[in-house]
C-alpha cells in the first residue's frame, strides 16, 4: 500500500497495542517518521521493536492535560512538527449497567475518551491551521451508533435552555401538573414559576442549582422527591449551552462546563432517577439536536454533547426494557431561544446566521410533550433533522460537500 505517507510525521496516542498499534505499523511501513505513547513503558518497547522503521515511543497518559502536553511537546521534538494525529486512548473498566457507574469511574472513562481528544487536538491543529496541512484521525467504535446493556457508558464517550424549558414547563402547567423547575438564575425561575402559576399547575417548587454541578444532582433529586412528596413521573433534560469556537481556540474550562451541563448532567439525572423509578414508572426525556448526527463548524462541543445524550438514550432503553420506565428523545430542530439567536463565540469563530425564522418555544412545547408522551423511542419534529439524519447514514462526503458550498 503507497498511500504517500513517506516523510510525513505521525503521532499515535495509545500506540502500543490494538488499534493504535495497527495504525502505528501501517504509518511506519508507508514511510512515516511515527512516535507511540502509552502507559506502560515494557509495552512500549515491545511495539516500537516490532514496528520498527525508527519508531519511537513517549511514556506518558492523555487522559489529563499534562499527559496530553508531554506527548505533543516530545512528538514535536522529536520529529520536528506533527502532520498526522491519531487519537486512540480509550479505556472501557465498566461492563454492565450504565446506573451503577461510579464517579471515579465516570471521570477516568471521560478524561480518557473524549478529554484526551480535546486537549490533543488543541495542542496540535494549531500548527496545522498555520502550515495548511495535516490530518487528524479519531478512533470511534459500533458502540457510538448503537447503546448497549453493558457498554452503555463507553458509547456515550464515543458517540456527550431557559426558553424552550420555560415554554415546556408553561404547557405542563396548563395540564395542572405539579412541577419542579431547576436553574441557575433565580430570578428567571421566579418568572417562570409565576407564569406555570397562572396557568393552572397544581403546584410550583423551584430550585437554583447549576447543572454543571454534576456531583451535586444525588442530592438535587431527593431535594425535589421531598419538596413534592414522590418522585416525577416524567423528567425532562433539556438543559443545553453552546459556545461558537474553533477547536484550536476552546477555552478548556468551557469546553468542561458545556460537557457537563448538556451531557454529563443527564447521565447523573438517569442514574439518580431509575432506581427510583423502578417500581412506580415515569419517563426521562432528553432533548437532542440534528447536530449529534452532523456537527457543523464551530459547534463541535455542542454536537459532541448531543450525540452523547443519543448514545446515553439508547443504552438506557436496552437497560431498562421491560421496565415500566421509558426513555425518550426528541430532536426539535432549530427553536428560537436565547441559545440560538445570541450564541457567545469567542475568537475568530464568527457569529451565526440564519436565513429563516426558527420556531417559538411556545409553539414547540406542544409537540415535544406529545413526543415524551407517545411510543416512538426517539422523534424528529422537523424534516431538516430527518434529512440531517438521513444524510449521515450515507457517509461524511455528502454532508461535508454541502457544508462546504455553504461557506
Amino acid at each position: 500500500m503507497d498511500l504517500g505517507l513517506t516523510g510525513r510525521r505521525a503521532a499515535v496516542a495509545a500506540g502500543s497495542a490494538g488499534l493504535g498499534f495497527g495504525s502505528a505499523l501501517a504509518l511506519a511501513n508507508d514511510g512515516a517518521e511515527v512516535v507511540i505513547c502509552g502507559r506502560d513503558e515494557a509495552k512500549l518497547k515491545d511495539a516500537v521493536a516490532r514496528i520498527g522503521h525508527g519508531t519511537r515511543y513517549v511514556v506518558c497518559d492523555v487522559k489529563d492535560a499534562a499527559g496530553g502536553v508531554e506527548f505533543v511537546e516530545e512528538a514535536n521534538r522529536l520529529l520536528g512538527g506533527v502532520d498526522i494525529l491519531v487519537c486512540n486512548a480509550a479505556i472501557n473498566p465498566h461492563f454492565g449497567s450504565i446506573t451503577k457507574v461510579t464517579d471515579e469511574v465516570f471521570d477516568k472513562m471521560m478524561g480518557s475518551n473524549i478529554r484526551s481528544i480535546f486537549w490533543l487536538s488543541n495542542m496540535v491543529l494549531p500548527q496545522m491551521a498555520e502550515r495548511k496541512d495535516g490530518a487528524m484521525i479519531i478512533i470511534s467504535s459500533i458502540a457510538a451508533l448503537r447503546g448497549s446493556n453493558v457498554n452503555g457508558l463507553y458509547g456515550v464517550t464515543k458517540a456527550a435552555d431557559a426558553g424552550l424549558g420555560r415554554a415546556l414547563a408553561v404547557e405542563l402547567a396548563r395540564r395542572r401538573a405539579r412541577l419542579a423547575l431547576v436553574g441557575r438564575d433565580a430570578a428567571r425561575l421566579a418568572e417562570t414559576a409565576r407564569l406555570c402559576t397562572e396557568a393552572g399547575a397544581a403546584r410550583v417548587e423551584t430550585v437554583a442549582f447549576d447543572l454543571a454541578n454534576v456531583e451535586g444532582i444525588e442530592g438535587l433529586v431527593t431535594d425535589i422527591d421531598r419538596r413534592l412528596g414522590e418522585t416525577p413521573s416524567l423528567v425532562i433534560h433539556g438543559a443545553g449551552v453552546l459556545l461558537l469556537a474553533r477547536v484550536d481556540e476552546y477555552p478548556l474550562a468551557e469546553a468542561q462546563s458545556l460537557m457537563n451541563v448538556n451531557l454529563m448532567a443527564g447521565f447523573a439525572l438517569a442514574r439518580a432517577l431509575v432506581p427510583r423509578l423502578k417500581q412506580k414508572g415515569g419517563t426521562l426525556g432528553f432533548i437532542s439536536s440534528g447536530t449529534a448526527y452532523r456537527a457543523v463548524p464551530y459547534q463541535w462541543a455542542y454536537a459532541a454533547s448531543k450525540a452523547g445524550i443519543e448514545r446515553l438514550a439508547e443504552a438506557l432503553r436496552v437497560e431498562l426494557a421491560g421496565s415500566p420506565i421509558k426513555v425518550r428523545v426528541v430532536s426539535p430542530g432549530p427553536v428560537g431561544t436565547d441559545m440560538l439567536n445570541k450564541p457567545p463565540a469567542v475568537g475568530s469563530a464568527p457569529m451565526l446566521s440564519r436565513v429563516d425564522t426558527p420556531p417559538s418555544p411556545d409553539s414547540i412545547a406542544p409537540q415535544i410533550l406529545a413526543a415524551f408522551a407517545g411510543s416512538r423511542a426517539r422523534t424528529d419534529l422537523t424534516m431538516r433533522v430527518r434529512v440531517i439524519r438521513w444524510l449521515s447514514a450515507l457517509g461524511a462526503e455528502p454532508f461535508d460537500t454541502i457544508l462546504r458550498r455553504r461557506r
